[in-house]
């Protein structure tokens, strides 16, 4: 699981009932240890990302290296883990293993300071029974909510967290390329398999939003039409097909109060004039100083996944298309002082200039490497 512990800061500070402006100290807040670590049933090997929170203004990754990290069990297992690169930790394969019914506990020892969680039990998932997408409007357009429903939950699994990671089919705005000067005295010719390789890309992107909910206080053994992500048609995600990941995470009821209260900060953080800051309190604490404030939480959780493909939907899409246009080829031989590499194609008028990421799908972040999971 990837949720954006360096954002926790950004997601904690919030404002409790003011009618006055607030401004907030958040000096207060730098340099704080965040830890982004879980276990569960699946198979490893497990991720722990260790880092110190950043600015709200300007959030960057500012790992912590050289910690010793310990992953253990209630039966005396335990893995050190390896520092695979700068802030980033994982167990071996073989390694340690999660095994529903077990307690797991985390240890990490860096500058000086230990830090620990209690031992949580590895609750047993809960099968996804089902992931849909429905037409909605909002803002005037259309897009697609998607929603999930469970099968029946277990007694000691009510409490969920999902985590999405989406998956897109697109293509680049213009094709061909006909020719690029590489220089005022070069012209490349692209190849016909060039610009087939570079008109096509996938795209895929974890999701930041996190999704909870309880079954603890209902009639029903299952959630029903629980909302997930909402994708509108301003951009190509949905133009030829996209793929939605579901991670469905059982967790403890001390998970969920912290997953929830993030959420419901996070939903309320755009707002300077609501609610004081406060701290959500995680599962990790100094053992020699429990006061001190740490972000995130060790997640032991039992999981179930499922992945859903949707084609292009029957609705009105309204995103951006870039074009090389001949007036823009124009401006360009007209300048004093002409820019290279320049991307050209055969346009009404005559040649036409536009910007590489018309032709060339990379330049959206995409890949050109189709998917070990995508069906077509």
């Amino acid at each position: 699981m990837r949720i954006k512990f360096k954002l926790l800061f950004i997601i904690s500070i919030v404002f409790h009932g003011c009618i006055d402006p607030y401004s907030p100290t958040l000096s207060d807040y730098l340099n704080t240890l965040v830890v982004d670590a879980t276990i569960t049933n699946e198979p490893g090997p497990y991720i722990v990302k260790l880092s110190k929170s950043s600015t709200v203004y300007d959030p960057e990754f500012n790992p912590v290296s050289g910690a010793r990290i310990v992953i253990s069990d209630d039966l005396g297992n335990d893995e050190t883990l390896t520092e695979t690169e700068p802030g980033v930790y994982s167990t071996n394969f073989p390694g340690i293993q999660g095994i529903v019914g077990r307690r797991y506990s985390i240890l990490i020892e860096t500058e000086g300071k230990i830090y620990q969680s209690p031992f949580e039990e590895l609750r047993e998932p809960v099968t996804i029974d089902s992931v849909y997408p429905k037409v909605e409007y909002r803002g005037g357009l259309e897009g697609l909510q998607f929603y999930v429903d469970t099968k029946n939950v277990k007694e000691n699994s009510k409490h969920f967290l999902w985590t999405l990671n989406e998956t897109y089919k697109y293509e680049a705005d213009e094709y061909p390329l006909e020719m690029v000067f590489v220089n005022k005295d070069s012209i490349y010719e692209p190849s016909y398999e060039y610009q087939e390789l570079i008109k096509t890309c996938w795209k895929t992107d974890k999701m930041f939003q996190i999704f909870t909910s309880s079954a603890k206080n209902i009639s029903e053994p299952q959630i029903l039409n629980f909302p997930l992500i909402y994708v509108d048609t301003e951009s190509k995600k949905l133009y030829i097909k996209y793929s939605l990941l579901v991670n469905q995470y059982s967790i403890s009821e001390d998970a969920y109060r912290y997953w929830n209260e993030i959420k419901e900060q996070n939903a309320e953080s755009g707002s300077f004039y609501t609610k004081q800051p406060f701290q959500v309190i995680g599962n990790i604490v100094n053992v020699n100083d429990p006061n001190e404030a740490i972000f995130g939480y060790f997640t032991v959780a039992g999981i179930s996944s499922k992945r859903i493909f949707v084609d292009k939907p029957d609705l009105n899409f309204y995103f951006d298309v870039c074009k090389a246009t001949h007036e823009a080829y124009v401006r360009w031989t007209n300048s004093d002082h002409p820019s290279y590499p320049v991307y050209l194609k055969f346009a009404s008028g005559g040649l036409g200039k536009a910007g590489i990421g018309c032709f060339d799908c990379r330049m959206k972040g995409g890949k050109t490497n189709r998917p070990d999971f995508w069906i077509d």
